[in-house]
């Protein structure tokens, strides 16, 4: 066999969302985002004596994780930007940081590494000056541990910490054990796109602004449009990210999270499809 063909059998490291399409405001995984980020993914405090380690996303798959934190739990101190804002979100209150090692054993959903957060109060959080009230592209891959028999609305959402005051939210709504997909696209209104119904509680969430348009999708399927004209919104507070949430938290988990200040309608099947490949592997 010839050198060229050794060489073309040599597998390559596939891109990431942040390779195809780059420029996102803020980045956030346990997995590398793209092929030249090589910094930690996240930061953790283990529960035994509080000492604290950064962690790349081959040390979280590969047990380095776990093994720092011994038999006891790993709580996240600060989920690392990918991006390269350094728009970190962080959580200092002990009670209040999510779980990535619960009891000595990494958390994971669907077989991968994901954050948990435990339905009481658990949250990571920074300022949200950084987002604008422009076009934007947000997507969040998480899922719901709550039995839907005795669910009632939960709220993912990010900006201000207010329920009523949203950014880019996705909102599910239980009905007859299933669950109802609705977009919420500016500040207090409801400027719903909803005609998903599904028992499926874990997916990716991908919601885009163009103008005056808003567009949900549900696993790579459109939710439709949503028009909105009152899009020249405040984003002072916080961004907050947690598990889905109504009048108090609900328990679940959280694997990725990204925003860009930019419409990538155009872009959504090969983001989604990465997204997709990567936790399928």
């Amino acid at each position: 066999m010839s050198p060229m063909n050794n060489r073309l059998m040599v597998p390559t490291q596939p891109p990431g969302i942040l390779d195809f399409a780059p420029g996102a405001a803020a980045a956030y995984s346990l997995r590398n985002l793209s092929r030249s980020y090589a910094g930690p993914v996240v930061t953790v405090r283990r529960s035994s004596d509080d000492a604290e380690a950064d962690f790349t996303a081959a040390e979280v798959a590969d047990g380095t994780l776990a093994a720092f934190c011994g038999a006891g739990d790993g709580l996240v101190k600060q989920w690392w930007d990918q991006s390269g804002n350094t728009r970190h979100v962080t959580q200092s209150t002990s009670s209040k940081q999510p779980a990535v090692v619960s009891s000595g054993v990494l958390e994971t959903y669907d077989g991968k590494p994901a954050l948990y957060f435990d339905g009481v109060d658990d949250t990571l959080e920074r300022d949200a000056s950084f987002l604008g009230a422009d076009d934007f592209t947000v997507i969040s891959l998480q899922a719901f541990a709550n039995d839907p028999l005795s669910a009632t609305a939960y709220v993912s959402y990010y900006g201000n910490a207010n329920a009523n005051i949203q950014y880019a939210a996705i909102t599910y709504q239980i009905s007859e054990a299933k669950y109802t997909f609705r977009c919420r696209t500016s500040f207090g209104s409801d400027g719903v796109a909803a005609s998903l119904s599904t028992t499926d509680a874990y997916g990716i969430l991908f919601c885009t602004r163009a103008g005056t348009v808003g567009n949900c999708r549900f696993n790579a399927t459109s939710e439709g449009d949503v028009s909105d004209s009152d899009f020249g919104v405040s984003v002072a507070g916080t961004l907050v990210l947690m598990s889905f949430r109504d009048v108090a938290w609900s328990e679940g988990h959280m694997q990725e999270h990204i925003i860009w200040l930019r419409d990538l309608a155009d872009q959504a099947e090969l983001i989604e499809g990465n997204i997709a490949w990567s936790f399928s592997q």
